[in-house]
């Protein structure tokens, strides 16, 4: 712009001096006039294609920028997060909440039987399994800012079937059990595979921030000990760390796992 804005003032002063340097030939009024003005409509057309290129281009960039952080940081299966970007989040999300008078926690999950669904049913619908719950976590729990409402790496596909959700700016400890609660009963209405309904469960594992752990691989460590013991003791519940290092455990009231099933659902 500043290039062809000069260009033009250089024309305007040349055609409009009468004793300008290295130019002999005489106009008139009107021919100067008419090819200033063409020349001023040519540099706004040449402009005006220039950005809609730029547009173009930045949107294509931006475009391509979002697949390699797609496959970069989402996992492939499920689209949440994989665990490396999940733990590059988290690790700074924690060093945030240190002094905040809410609760944080660290919730780690992993599908009951999941071998048995791949065995008996295939790994196709060990995947749509996987992708299912996925959608389920994503949309039951906040996964945006409440500060500026950009996507957070606060759910992640772990490893196999095991996911991981950090949860944070919670208000009490019964707000927190009733979320838990939340997630342990996401397959409550099972899925269909071979003309069969069958019931998924959960053993969900939670360890407390600041009370279990400050550190990110520590509060995994006790999440992920908590689920073992959920798992213990009959799969399908949920356990919070410090309740089975004091022998006080808890369970939810999930269906239990069934194979074979009658009636029909939908994933």
């Amino acid at each position: 712009v500043l290039a062809t804005t000069s260009f033009f003032v250089f024309c305007i002063v040349a055609f409009t001096s009468p004793n300008f340097p290295y130019l002999s030939a005489d106009y008139s009024e009107f021919s100067v006039g008419r090819f200033l003005t063409s020349m001023l409509a040519f540099l706004a057309i040449c402009h005006y294609f220039a950005y809609q290129y730029y547009k173009t281009n930045h949107y294509v960039l931006s475009l391509y920028q979002e697949g390699i952080e797609d496959l970069a940081y989402r996992d492939a299966l499920t689209g949440l997060a994989n665990r490396w970007s999940f733990e590059k989040w988290a690790e700074p999300k924690l060093k945030e909440l240190r002094h905040s008078s809410k609760i944080a926690a660290l919730v780690f999950i992993d599908i009951d039987n999941f071998k048995e669904i791949n065995d008996n049913f295939g790994h196709s619908v060990g995947d749509r399994v996987l992708q299912s719950f996925g959608q389920r976590l994503a949309n039951n729990l906040r996964t945006k800012s409440r500060k500026d409402q950009k996507d957070e790496f606060s759910i992640a596909r772990y490893a196999g079937d095991e996911f991981v959700v950090l949860l944070y700016d919670i208000p009490s400890a019964n707000v927190l059990e009733r979320i838990i609660g939340r997630i342990t009963s996401l397959f409550n209405d099972g899925y269909q595979v071979n003309n069969q309904v069958n019931y998924v469960t959960l053993s969900v594992g939670v360890s407390v921030y600041g009370q279990d752990a400050f550190e990110l691989p520590e509060l995994l460590r006790c999440a992920d000990k908590a689920m073992y013991s959920a798992k213990c003791d009959g799969k399908n519940n949920y356990a919070f760390y410090h309740n089975i290092q004091s022998g006080n455990k808890k369970a939810s009231n999930v269906k239990p796992f069934n194979r074979h099933g009658s009636a029909l659902k939908e994933l």
